[in-house]
């Protein structure tokens, strides 16, 4: 079954964010407007004005290190707001780089998957 929302991806070549319905085996999508990249994010995202310089800087330079516009928490389980301005997205970054979305799958793929079963194990 499909999800019944849409997701927004963003195209940092064109500066333009579109919807489409989300799509676990393809995360990113080619933008529609100019062919390049684009980047699904969470749904909780708010798209920059297109003439905003300072603030596509900003996105992209969170975007490319992982963050992707999801939760994040501080030491308290306080979810914490994204930055408003670049240089408190650097601190952002440092200090929260263990939720980025590279931290995160990584983190997936070192847990045992529980669903294998060994050969010859018994129920």
């Amino acid at each position: 079954m499909s999800a019944r929302y849409l997701i927004p991806y963003i195209c940092f070549e064109c500066r333009r964010v579109f919807k489409r319905r989300p799509d676990r085996g393809a995360p990113d999508k080619v933008c529609p407007h100019c062919g390049g990249p684009a980047i699904g994010l969470s749904r909780k995202f708010r798209v920059p004005a297109r003439a905003d310089e300072a603030q596509w800087k900003k996105v992209e330079f969170l975007v490319r290190r992982g963050f992707r516009f999801y939760s994040v928490y501080d030491e308290h389980h306080v979810a914490v707001p994204y930055p408003d301005t670049l240089a408190a997205a650097r601190d952002f970054v440092r200090r929260f780089a263990d939720q980025s979305t590279v931290a995160r799958l990584a983190k997936v793929r070192q847990r045992p998957n529980k669903r294998l079963k060994l050969a010859g194990a018994r129920k």
